[in-house]
């Protein structure tokens, strides 16, 4: 989903940029590529807020349902806000930092001086998630997949595990196509699981190597959107239309909120960017 709204997005903005330019070269305005890359790209900001503002208002509706204790229909979009705990076990431990952990993501790869000499940004990456569930007032929700994070901070990590990490760990190796294919897969598998992934054949000294972190804590207040699956009582991904489970570090549950107004005002400044181009466009022909 995620590499599909990318691509489309692109597409978009190509296709609005060729209008554009079409356009002003028919009504000979000067500089018409500038025009139509400034115009094409405003409108395709307003289009992609407007394509937001229609998940603020699922999320909304979501967010409501709970506020209300009502117990979410199979393939409802669901909300849940709470602390998230292991279900089965001990938590995990990161493997860059040795912390206590639901689930992490780690990335290690050259650091910023050498990216900018064409070193390789991320040359290990791995995931781990073990089963979990998210404790709200209205019952728990057990956590379906590996979600897309939102808000928890990237860590630097220890040299010293890292080390030891590249010397014990079998890694799977992928080029980029087959890298987007597995995180695909990755967003819709369930816990537990671990993947521990090469980018890249190139040598890369740990002495130096960039080394960050992302954990979720047991224990920790977070915000979890997907699609319920009542058979296994879990918040799923529907990667084919409406992408994947997303974890937003923090939520604080209140009572139904009766105006979207997330929704709103991603949708009003949608229409103004889309308008914006336009109207300049028309005033510009009209001196």
């Amino acid at each position: 989903m995620i590499l599909r709204n990318c691509v489309v997005s692109v597409v978009l903005w190509i296709a609005l940029v060729i209008g554009y330019t079409a356009f002003l070269q028919r009504r000979s305005v000067a500089w018409p590529f500038a025009g139509g890359v400034a115009a094409g790209t405003v409108a395709a900001f307003g289009l992609l807020l407007l394509h937001g503002s229609l998940y603020a208002f699922r999320d909304f509706g979501a967010r409501n349902r709970l506020a209300r204790g009502e117990r979410p229909h199979d393939g409802d979009v669901v909300a849940a806000i709470g602390t998230i705990h292991p279900t089965s076990g001990a938590p995990l431990q990161s493997p860059l930092n040795g912390v206590p952990c639901v689930l992490y993501s780690y990335q290690i790869g050259a650091p910023d001086d050498d990216r900018k000499r064409g070193g390789v940004a991320r040359a290990i990456t791995g995931f781990g998630l073990t089963r979990c569930a998210i404790r709200t007032p209205y019952g728990e929700y057990i956590l379906g997949a590996w979600p897309s994070l939102e808000g928890f901070p990237k860590r630097r990590g220890d040299r010293e595990r890292a080390a030891e990490l590249l010397r014990a760990t079998p890694f799977k190796t992928f080029g980029f196509t087959a890298y987007g294919k597995a995180m695909m897969r990755l967003y819709a598998t369930a816990p537990p699981l671990r993947e521990d992934w090469r980018l890249s054949d190139a040598e890369l000294d740990v002495a130096s190597a960039e080394l960050l972190e992302q954990i979720v804590a047991p224990g920790e207040t977070v915000t979890a959107f997907g699609r319920y699956a009542s058979a296994t009582n879990s918040i799923v991904s529907n990667a084919r239309t409406e992408g994947f489970v997303r974890l937003k570090a923090g939520g604080q549950l209140r009572p139904p909120q009766a105006i979207p107004w997330e929704g709103l005002l991603k949708a009003f400044g949608g229409l103004v960017a889309l308008a914006l181009p336009n109207a300049l466009i028309y005033l510009l022909l009209m001196r």
